[in-house]
């Protein structure tokens, strides 16, 4: 399914192309060549129009109907793109009833054209009156899939409350759920949307679920129903979904999803609960499967550039010129300090600039200068309105990713931390330093004044270069050692290697949480001896440094 549609999208790009340039020749070599029956075909239309290819709807439609190839659907098609087009009702839509369902959802497309997304309003701001959504079955499926293409979701929650009730697993139904699931991975909803969306989903679960005969489809929309109340951030109603699924694979799947719940609401216990059922569930599936339904848990989820050493040098002298316009001064932290350690220069793994900044009384002014610098983009996504650990910056100029460490006073250390993408806030403590000029790729920058007692509570043996290094699991810098955000990180670390199917982290990883066995909320060993042995985790003990003294939790989480 996967490779045809991909086949028809390379077709559809190319014939999109053929028509806006009025190409004829090439556009009848290339539908030759496709096909005549295969672009004119359900499925290759439905494809065009998840695209929003407009133009070469309405051409395959027409085609369709001259060559008496699904001649009813091409009419159809034809008659409500011409009307779309020309903002009011062709040919057979003229002529139906106003309270048709096809009618109905050329009026809301029109709709949405004058007033934008929030397409539960008429032009002037009036509310829109119910309506009647009469029709045939076919008209609403087809009416389903329109509103849906035409990004109308308000409109598609309120045919299908009014077509679908609950328990009542028809054909009809059921026709409705595969035209909604047909169009998820092409939906590119906003904020506002995201509520219309799990109506739909809660309708048409609650209309199929009670049915023996309709287990898989009950349980991709419990999946996606799932999915998108932790996208649209309704992570109360997440944690509180029932996961009847009969898969272990589709029940692993759906408690990853509310690990995040869990992390977003700050629930790092019942977060470490779900996780371990997840590492219970997915130790035993094939690799493939693992690496073809999981993200890994780490940063933001985002590819960074390679790394360019001209660029970096733009990027810091240009971060310290916007910062210093309110008094900071940025000095080197972390990966790219250890580079200036050890051979002053970044390392070869670098992927992106490592700085830090003094937490300042008016937080805000910081915000406000590298957003309106005109230089940086700043990632909102991760900003708390309390206190931020952390600022995810990219240089517009070269694209290079900057991670900005603000540093806090806290029971006399200073502490920065980082906001995983899935929710939960990581936090290290350092002891106070003093900031010394240093010149570094041919630019002036600062450096804290003991590289070696920074560097030693960040890395431990900072000068021996340890390639399997976890930070996020080893640092002597973490605040709460053992806690259960640390607990956490290390069940998380542990899917990663599962994920990205590497050994040599998954050794590591279990023998860190090996070590943190005394500590409470620790992954049972039983668990942790079960997935060091299927996946050849285990090794003789290593030497992991763990911190001396009474390890506090430092900061709130």
């Amino acid at each position: 399914m996967a490779a045809r549609f991909a086949r028809y999208d390379t077709d559809i790009a190319r014939l999109s192309g053929l028509v806006q340039s009025q190409d004829i020749p090439g556009l009848e070599g290339a539908l030759r060549q496709i096909g005549l029956r295969t672009a004119c075909s359900a499925d290759f239309l439905q494809r065009c129009r998840m695209r929003h290819a407009t133009d070469l709807v309405l051409l395959l439609a027409t085609l369709c109907v001259s060559n008496q190839i699904q001649v009813e659907l091409g009419q159809s098609l034809l008659d409500f793109y011409q009307s779309v087009a020309r903002g009011q009702a062709q040919g057979r839509l003229s002529r139906l009833d106003r309270g048709h369902v096809l009618r109905i959802a050329l009026g809301r497309c029109l709709a949405r054209r004058q007033t934008g997304p929030a397409a539960d309003s008429a032009p002037g701001g009036k509310k829109l009156p119910p309506a009647r959504w009469g029709g045939k079955d076919s008209d609403a499926e087809l009416a389903l899939e329109l509103l849906l293409d035409h990004g109308c979701y308000a409109d598609a929650v309120e045919l299908i409350e009014r077509r679908v009730q609950p328990r009542t697993a028809s054909p009809h139904v059921l026709n409705l759920c595969e035209a909604f699931l047909s169009r998820v991975d092409a939906w590119t909803p906003v904020a506002s949307d995201r509520r219309h969306l799990v109506k739909c989903y809660r309708r048409l679960y609650d209309a199929v679920s009670a049915s023996p005969a309709c287990v898989g489809v009950s349980e991709v929309l419990s999946m996606h129903l799932l999915r998108e109340l932790v996208r649209s951030g309704d992570h109360a109603a997440a944690l509180q979904m029932p996961l009847h699924f009969k898969q272990a694979g589709n029940r692993a799947v759906a408690r990853y999803l509310k690990v995040e719940a869990a992390c977003k609401l700050g629930l790092t216990a019942r977060a470490c609960e779900e996780m371990d059922g997840v590492l219970a569930a997915v130790v035993d599936q094939p690799q493939d499967w693992i690496s073809a339904n999981f993200r890994a848990p780490g940063g933001n989820g985002e590819a960074k550039p390679n790394f360019n050493l001209k660029a970096a040098r733009e990027v810091l002298v240009d971060l310290q010129a916007v910062l210093a316009n309110v008094g900071q001064r940025v000095f080197l932290v972390s990966g790219t300090l250890l580079g200036y350690a050890r051979v002053r220069d970044f390392l070869t793994h670098d992927k992106d600039i490592d700085v830090g900044i003094l937490a300042a009384d008016d937080e805000y002014q910081t915000l406000e200068a590298l957003a309106n610098s005109g230089l940086f983009n700043l990632d909102a996504r991760g900003l708390s309105l309390e206190r931020n650990y952390n600022l995810a910056v990219t240089h517009r100029a070269t694209g290079m990713a900057v991670d900005i460490f603000i540093y806090h006073p806290v029971a006399g250390k200073w502490v920065t931390g980082v906001r995983n993408n899935m929710g939960y806030l990581q936090c290290f403590a350092f002891t106070p330093f003093e900031l010394q000029p240093i010149d570094f790729i041919g630019t002036s920058a600062w450096a804290p004044a003991d590289l070696d007692l920074n560097l030693t509570e960040n890395f431990g043996n900072w000068r021996v270069p340890d390639a399997g290094y976890q930070s996020h699991l080893e640092s002597p810098s973490i605040c709460d050692w053992g806690g259960e955000v640390h607990q956490l990180v290390g069940r998380l670390k542990l899917m990663e290697a599962l994920i990205k199917d590497s050994h040599s982290m998954g050794v590591r990883v279990v023998r860190c949480l090996q070590r943190m066995q005394e500590f409470p909320l620790a992954i049972s060993a039983e668990l942790l001896g079960r997935i060091a042995s299927a996946r050849g985790f285990a090794s003789p003990e290593g030497t992991v440094t763990f911190p001396s003294g009474d390890m506090v939790e430092m900061v709130s989480h």
